[in-house]
């Protein structure tokens, strides 16, 4: 089982107590075929367990598409795995994950965004 794998756009690694971490990088924008790479990267690390999923935002400025919005909330395959999300970002992104889970997706798991005024 691989515990970091390492892609273009985001890299994904297996932390310890069984989360994964999806860091993206910055300058670019998801696509539903990124959204479909990171899927399937997360599924072969979770080795079919259930997961948190910590989602690192933080240093980016990038911008993900509907489809692939809709990818991770509606169609991934992790959906079945996930236990519960955090999102680390900025404060003013509500045009990443953390923004649009809140706003108008209902999750099947919890979420959590956290910003510079509460991550501690």
């Amino acid at each position: 089982m691989k515990d970091f794998i390492d892609f273009k756009k985001v890299s994904v690694e297996l932390l310890e107590n069984e989360i994964l971490c999806t860091h993206y990088k910055n300058g670019f924008t998801i696509t539903e075929a990124d959204a479909r790479e990171i899927d399937d990267a997360q599924l072969l690390m979770c080795a079919e367990k259930e997961v948190g999923m910590l989602v690192d935002l933080y240093d980016i400025d990038n911008k993900i598409s509907k489809e692939a919005k809709e990818f991770f909330t509606k169609k991934g395959k992790m959906l079945a795995y996930t236990k519960a999300v955090a999102i680390v970002q900025k404060e003013k992104q509500d045009n990443l994950p953390g923004g649009f889970f809140s706003s108008f997706i209902k999750p099947i798991y919890p979420v959590r965004t956290l910003n510079r005024n509460n991550w501690h």
